[in-house]
């Protein structure tokens, strides 16, 4: 890897979930949730599945490093918080991120209103965006860190990253099923 990269995460998190969001503007309810035959995930069920991981991985942090001190608040999903599996009847048990599902579980999700899954979206991707903001400030690549400090920010940065290559995976996915539905994606403007 080329020590000398410039990487600026908050603008590539950014950028993506810009993305994300545009490639829904257009959508219906039914665009949203339509699944071409012999397949199993929705537009919903990827928005879903990239708000989960978004979700999970910044509370995982939270509770993992309690000393990074960031103030955001307490270190729980917002799917926790808002009771989501509940109000959307959800299966009790889903493993972190909203993995682990058997394809046939997945088929059976039935997922809310645009509005409703689009809410839960944005806040986990602003408290991503929020929790990489703080991180920034609070920890600037131009101090010297401690050593410990340092191995945690560079294991955070790699989440990240790792992070963001899968909601681009999922943003691919999302442009097909759009493309496959209307006639073309997003992408390109």
């Amino acid at each position: 890897m080329d020590s000398y990269a410039v990487y600026d995460t908050l603008q590539a998190y950014k950028i993506n979930h810009k993305l994300i969001l545009k490639l829904t503007e257009n959508l219906d309810d039914d665009q949203l949730h339509w699944k071409p035959m012999g397949y199993n995930n929705s537009i919903g069920f990827n928005l879903w599945h990239i708000a989960r991981w978004a979700d999970n991985l910044i509370a995982d942090i939270l509770k993992e490093w309690p000393e990074l001190d960031l103030d955001l608040g307490e270190p729980k999903e917002i799917w926790e918080q808002e009771s989501l599996s509940e109000k959307w009847g959800f299966p009790p048990i889903l493993n972190p991120g909203g993995t682990g599902l058997s394809d046939e579980d997945a088929d059976h999700l039935s997922f809310p209103a645009k509005d409703e899954l689009l809410a839960y979206l944005q806040k986990a991707l602003f408290r991503t965006e929020e929790f990489i903001e703080k991180l920034d400030s609070r920890y600037p690549v131009s101090e010297s860190l401690n050593e410990q400090i340092h191995k945690t920010i560079l294991e955070i940065g790699r989440n990240l990253y790792y992070y963001i290559m899968h909601h681009c995976r999922h943003l691919g996915m999302m442009e097909a099923l759009k493309g496959l539905q209307t006639g073309k994606g997003t992408a390109g403007g």
